[in-house]
């Protein structure tokens, strides 16, 4: 399947059983909606807005699996890889693309705090441990570490870094990038209340949650940004939307997603522990969202 992934990708979520398991049949069931409805350009599970870091190992390779399964080829599917050691993130790339996975999303290891230098060895050994291409994802505010434009441009140099997604909303490194780099890395939006932006200054697809419950509207702005130009239009509906991305900009975009699913009649279950329902005044503030989109 084609590396030039496009469109809207969407940020899954995990779905927990009444005991907090994973529940596998509702995951492969909302993956086969959400390729059926035609607005997806790929999914992509096991990310920050899957709970990643709350599953086991054996969790997280259940999650991937069913994911692929449930997709059946129709569209790509990029699997979340992160993890905060170089030779646990190779292994579950190499586990991805033995599943039938398209690509991984790797964001540097957290907490440890890596510099410079040792970004650099992390992804040179990642590079030939594994055949897929990867999106690199430059998190800070979750990881505490910074992969800045020069850094990404020297990792890009051993060939399997195709895409950045940041949620930095630092507009001057989309150029930075691509001057860098030369266009051998392309970017995904990962900062919802600058996408159309983002989408103007050359992004060729889109990494977000409210997929899992918006997916045609997210593909019509797409469509109005990259395909049909229609800048007047977007810009419409994207007035629209911002008010959702604004939402999802308090942190809650894992609770909140969930939430709207659930509002929108599709239980997905609660977030994990520690991560609890969302409060009355921000399960209003979705209502209110939702209403304006003329969907509740």
């Amino acid at each position: 399947m084609s590396e030039d992934w496009k469109g809207v990708l969407v940020a899954l979520t995990t779905p927990f059983d009444d005991k907090g398991n994973v529940d596998e049949a509702k995951l492969k069931k909302h993956a086969d909606a959400l390729v059926r409805t035609g607005a997806v350009g790929g999914l992509v599970p096991c990310g920050g807005s899957g709970e990643a870091v709350l599953l086991s190992e054996a969790e997280w390779e259940l999650t991937v699996r069913a994911v692929v399964e449930a997709t059946d080829g129709r569209v790509p599917v990029i699997a979340g890889c992160s993890d905060a050691t170089t030779r646990n993130t190779a292994r579950r790339m190499q586990f991805a693309e033995k599943t039938g996975a398209d690509g991984a999303m790797v964001a540097p290891p957290w907490y440890v705090h890596p510099d410079e230098r040792e970004l650099l060895e992390h992804f040179r050994v990642l590079a030939g441990e594994s055949g897929l291409k990867v999106v690199l994802y430059n998190t800070p505010h979750s990881t505490g570490v910074d992969v800045k434009p020069e850094l990404v441009a020297r990792i890009a140099e051993f060939g399997q870094i195709t895409h950045k997604k940041t949620t930095s909303g630092d507009m001057t490194r989309l150029a930075a990038v691509e001057r860098l780099c030369g266009g051998k890395v392309k970017f995904l939006v990962g900062c919802d209340p600058l996408a159309m932006e983002q989408f103007l200054m050359g992004a060729t697809g889109w990494i977000t949650p409210c997929g899992n419950f918006i997916p045609g509207l997210l593909q019509e702005l797409y469509d109005l940004c990259v395909s049909v130009k229609d800048t007047a239009k977007a810009k419409q509906l994207y007035f629209k939307l911002l008010p959702m991305f604004s939402l999802f900009e308090s942190g809650l975009y894992i609770q909140l997603t969930k939430y709207a699913m659930k509002a929108l009649g599709n239980d997905y279950g609660l977030p994990r522990r520690p991560l609890l329902e969302p409060e009355d005044p921000m399960k209003r503030r979705m209502d209110a969202v939702l209403t304006s989109l003329g969907l509740l």
